[in-house]
């Protein structure tokens, strides 16, 4: 049984849904009678208390008739039914898969800054994967698919280290044998590498 803990908000906060017009049908959204979302949300920096005015779309005709639209700043504060932000999901999700720390060794850094039980953390590494870490890798494998396609597409053209994140580090799939790679040296020249059809990495 989990012990009730009551908590003070240093601040308060209402926020409005940020659509004019429906998404659905482009009708004029218009303000809810009605507040919601109303919960006491958790940062590393301070508590804070939040809800939004909802708007709704009143043309008989919409699919999306009647129903709510949230306030996009209230969704990024925390996660649906969580009273957790986002930043202290990300630093227990971040220290669990990163640095492979302990629930415990979590629950250890944060007890001086948030109210939270050990018993919780497993929950936040949920929000974490669910919200976070699996749409950020899903994001990074179609970068790299696009990334694959474009070097195809592009395979005989000069390949330049420096066009890179990470100057001088070079790491591409799928070229095929007529690509080039450009590599600077240290006295202002140039030299070229024939890259294989399988990966290339310029040291």
């Amino acid at each position: 049984m989990r012990t009730r803990c009551t908590l003070y908000p240093q601040t308060s906060e209402m926020y409005i849904c940020e659509l004019d017009q429906c998404p659905l049908c482009g009708e004029q959204l218009k303000l809810s009678r009605y507040s919601s979302g109303h919960k006491i949300v958790q940062n590393l920096s301070s508590t804070v208390e939040v809800g939004y005015w909802p708007k709704q779309c009143d043309s008989p005709g919409c699919t999306n008739y009647g129903e709510k639209w949230r306030s996009s700043e209230w969704q990024q504060i925390a996660p649906m039914y969580c009273t957790y932000g986002f930043d202290v999901i990300t630093t227990i999700g971040w220290q669990r898969q990163a640095s492979r720390c302990t629930f415990e060794e979590i629950h250890s850094d944060l007890a001086g800054r948030i109210t939270i039980s050990e018993a919780r953390h497993p929950f936040c590494q949920l929000h974490y994967l669910k919200n976070i870490a699996e749409p950020a890798a899903s994001t990074d494998e179609t970068m790299k698919v696009e990334l694959r396609k474009t070097v195809r597409e592009k395979a005989g053209e000069i390949i330049r280290p420096e066009h890179l994140e990470q100057p001088g580090v070079l790491t591409v799939t799928g070229l095929l044998p007529s690509a080039v790679i450009e590599n600077p040296t240290a006295d202002g020249k140039t030299e070229q590498h024939s890259v294989d059809p399988v990966t290339a990495r310029s040291e």
